[in-house]
């Protein structure tokens, strides 16, 4: 019975250690650049079928079509405020970068990246709820509802914005933990993020 019992471990251990094949990272990675990304470390820090599972809720997430309420633009910004709040480097780094092309003011994109609150009226308030969604982790306080109305923000918009702050933070989540675990963030992304003049102003050799 125990020869048995470790037999079947040893083939258990065998079939995760051969979950998938060098052939099926390529493919992964080829199908993610295919959509437009660059080809960054944390693509090789996720297995295949979970890298193509991220990106497809990302880029699901990102269409013209995804929400009622948003448009893309509007979510770069969501998803920004929610990477600043959580200081997920990669995540915040890129969605400033995406913010740029987007057109937004760079004093507006710095406030954001730094965790605060951007001066043109609109994406303001969009960050504001974000930071409110955050906080109690959906939940909003009657004075908060209130607060919220008055910039826009109720009903089903407030329940859009609501399932944009938890998937993003669901996204952070994981390259958070990515980067604890040893992943690094490419240089054209440490220019765009939280860390741009501090910790990289000096050099690699400070790092």
């Amino acid at each position: 019975k125990f020869v048995a019992s470790t037999l079947l471990s040893c083939l258990l251990l065998a079939s995760a250690a051969s979950a998938y094949t060098a052939e099926d990272r390529e493919a992964s990675i080829k199908w993610v650049t295919g959509l437009g990304f660059p080809n960054l470390k944390a693509w090789s820090m996720m297995t295949p079928k979970m890298l193509k599972t991220v990106l497809n809720i990302y880029t699901t997430s990102m269409k013209e079509d995804s929400f009622e309420y948003f448009t893309p633009a509007e979510i770069e910004v969501v998803y920004a405020a929610v990477s600043a709040s959580n200081n997920c480097e990669l995540c915040l780094s890129f969605h400033s970068m995406m913010m740029g092309k987007g057109g937004h003011a760079s004093d507006d994109i710095k406030e954001i990246v730094a965790g605060g609150l951007p001066k043109e009226k609109k994406i303001r308030g969009a960050v504001v709820a974000a930071k409110y969604a955050l906080a109690h982790k959906g939940v909003f306080l009657d004075r908060e509802k209130k607060h919220l109305k008055a910039l826009g923000y109720e009903g089903e918009k407030l329940a859009e914005l609501n399932f944009m702050v938890g998937l993003m933070s669901s996204m952070n989540q994981n390259y958070v933990h990515l980067i604890s675990e040893g992943l690094e963030v490419e240089e054209f992304l440490q220019q765009a993020g939280p860390f741009a003049d501090t910790v990289y102003a000096h050099g690699k050799d400070d790092l």
